[in-house]
């Protein structure tokens, strides 16, 4: 223990030390610090260094990855642009400049749905029968369509079937006239044959006499198989757009047919001439009367209506030809007029006509 009233020697406060350092100590101090200082810098240099040299060389090795990819794209490009040359360079045609005329198409013709007041006139005996004029208007289609256009028969020709009598002559003849009226180029030679003469001619030498012309086969149901098949293979060759119309009845049309397909196939237009009412026979009387430049008058069509009605038969029908026979009668009747002639009183029609009249188509 301290002995009481022990005195401290105490420094007063805020009195300041006198701390003393010799030369050596400050200089000793003065170049360490200067020698930190000189590391200090050394290693922030060493640092800004090392910094900057990988700052360079990210620089570098970016450059370097750039232009390689350029190098890659130019490469790829160029072989791109090669491959497009090799190509187009196998695939090259030479241009060749040829003069080509000028083609001038002409305008489809409208197909024929109705016959004009000419064509009307050509078939006078069959427009007045139901059905017949759309008939003869898809046949003259067929044929017209198919004339001219090939050199050959293969196409084109055309059936007619009817009735003992039914007028298939006379439309055939009737067709043909309106094929040379619709196309003026239609010339040539118009033959008629029957089946059974043509089984006995030369085919070669008769194609040949009737190229670029009409053949019309009447009873072609007697045509024999031996002569389908070379007329078939005739018809074949060039015949010059020879156009043949074949007529008979039905039945024996079929039979025909049945032999040779391919003969068949050749005729594409056919027409079916109907049974003809006692009104359509009149029509038909009236229309050949006035091609003979006659007409008949009011009592005369009740006398043939008369006439008609007395040949008609339960199991055959009275035919065209059967009518023209009557006509044909009356017209020498009304000719001879007897008495009347040596009168001069033979009745005239305003047109200058012959008058047939209800005496004339007295039995």
């Amino acid at each position: 223990m301290q002995p009481e009233n022990q005195e401290w020697d105490v420094q007063p406060e805020n009195q300041e030390w006198d701390i003393q350092f010799g030369e050596q100590e400050i200089e000793e101090y003065s170049d360490n610090w200067k020698e930190q200082e000189e590391i200090e810098e050394k290693s922030y240099s060493l640092k800004n260094l090392i910094d900057q040299h990988v700052i360079e060389k990210s620089l570098e090795i970016e450059e370097h990855l750039v232009k390689e990819k350029k190098d890659a794209e130019s490469y790829l490009e160029s072989v791109f642009k090669a491959a497009k040359a090799s190509r187009e360079e196998k695939n090259y045609v030479p241009k060749i400049e040829i003069d080509i005329p000028k083609i001038e198409i002409e305008p489809e013709e409208e197909p024929i749905k109705k016959l004009n007041e000419e064509q009307k006139k050509i078939f006078s005996y069959f427009v007045p029968v139901v059905g017949m004029e759309q008939q003869i208007c898809q046949v003259l289609e067929g044929a017209l369509h198919r004339k001219g256009k090939d050199n050959s028969s293969v196409s084109g020709n055309i059936i007619i079937t009817g009735g003992r009598g039914s007028g298939k002559t006379v439309l055939a003849t009737d067709i043909i006239k309106a094929i040379q009226k619709s196309d003026k180029s239609s010339t040539g030679k118009v033959g008629r044959i029957t089946g059974d003469s043509l089984n006995h001619k030369d085919l070669n030498q008769l194609i040949k006499k009737m190229a670029g012309g009409y053949l019309i086969i009447e009873k072609a149901g007697e045509i024999s198989q031996e002569t389908v098949g070379k007329l078939s293979f005739l018809m074949e060759q060039n015949t010059e757009g020879l156009l043949i119309i074949m007529e008979d009845t039905r039945k024996d049309m079929e039979k025909l047919l049945n032999q040779n397909v391919n003969f068949a196939k050749k005729f594409t237009e056919r027409v079916k001439i109907p049974v003809f009412t006692s009104d359509e026979l009149v029509v038909f009387a009236k229309a050949y009367a006035l091609e003979q430049e006659c007409e008949i008058d009011d009592m005369g069509i009740l006398a043939l209506y008369n006439r008609i009605s007395n040949i008609q038969k339960l199991d055959e029908a009275t035919t065209l030809t059967e009518v023209k026979e009557i006509v044909d009668d009356a017209i020498s009747n009304a000719e001879r007029g007897g008495l009347k002639k040596l009168f001069g009183r033979k009745k005239i029609s305003p047109e200058g006509y012959l008058y047939l009249r209800e005496k004339d188509f007295e039995d």
